[in-house]
């Protein structure tokens, strides 16, 4: 019976990535820039969350109705821009709709989690061990700077694709403007990789397997990037899966992946 539960959770938590993943591939929303930084809150950071309170939810009603309020609110813009014909352009004109349903559906889950016990530090959103981990985080901090510099210095295709966004190659400004909303995408992005995938699959599995299994999908999910930096996202999330898990936290990872992306963009910019 254990073993049979152990697989509809972790079942789950597949089927999660798998959804979030189509959408990102399949339906990406890269304009404006308040509709794309919303899209990839809602499938990097919503869906997991929807997943994670509905799997660790007590089974009581309110708890369990609210965590289902929740998630229909979440799932609803994403099938309707995806799938629903007129959803796309509706939303494209109305980003804050997205935005507003998204917004409600995290805090209806956020108090579902909170009233139905579900321990949201095993999936990596707490502190954790923070004083472990913050030092070590301000010293790998240190190190991007000149990481960001030789890479831009060694490979000329670094300079040529940073900023993605074309004002923000143009625009102090702007560059400024986008990297508040990369924040939110790597707050997403860093949840779903080292937070519901990599604790998820820890908690009813092998920690190693857990690492190397949250590392593939980030890995493919940087196709298009320079080639360089493809290659060393496996290395690098097989170094911060394990980082994570000693740190009992994803937020060091949130917080150096954001810290890198703004150094590539602010290096490419005055480049």
């Amino acid at each position: 019976m254990q073993r049979f539960g152990d697989i509809l959770f972790l079942g789950a938590i597949v089927l999660s990535l798998v959804f979030s993943l189509l959408l990102s591939l399949r339906h990406p929303a890269n304009a404006p820039l308040a509709l794309r930084f919303a899209w990839a809150f809602a499938i990097y950071f919503a869906v997991p969350l929807s997943a994670l309170v509905l799997l660790d939810a007590r089974r009581r009603f309110l708890p369990y109705f609210l965590a289902t309020l929740g998630a229909t609110a979440v799932i609803a813009p994403l099938v309707l821009r995806a799938w629903v014909p007129g959803g796309k352009a509706f939303l494209f004109i109305h980003p804050e709709y997205l935005a507003f349903s998204v917004g409600l559906g995290v805090l209806l889950l956020l108090i579902s989690g909170g009233i139905g016990g579900v321990s949201f530090g095993e999936w990596g959103l707490g502190l954790g061990n923070w004083r472990w981990w913050v030092p070590w985080t301000l010293l790998l901090l240190l190190l991007i700077i000149p990481l960001v510099l030789f890479a831009a210095w060694a490979f000329s295709t670094f300079r040529e694709y940073y900023p993605i966004y074309g004002p923000a190659r143009e625009s102090l400004s702007e560059l400024f403007k986008y990297q508040g909303g990369m924040g939110l995408y790597m707050l997403g992005w860093e949840f779903m990789f080292r937070g519901f995938l990599l604790f998820g699959m820890a908690r009813r599995g092998s920690r190693h397997f857990a690492v190397l299994f949250q590392a593939v999908p980030f890995f493919l999910m940087h196709d298009g990037k320079p080639e360089p930096e493809m290659i060393s996202s496996f290395f690098g999330a097989i170094f911060l899966g394990y980082f994570c898990l000693r740190a009992r936290s994803f937020w060091p990872a949130f917080v150096l992946h954001w810290a890198l992306n703004m150094s590539m963009d602010i290096v490419g910019f005055f480049w």
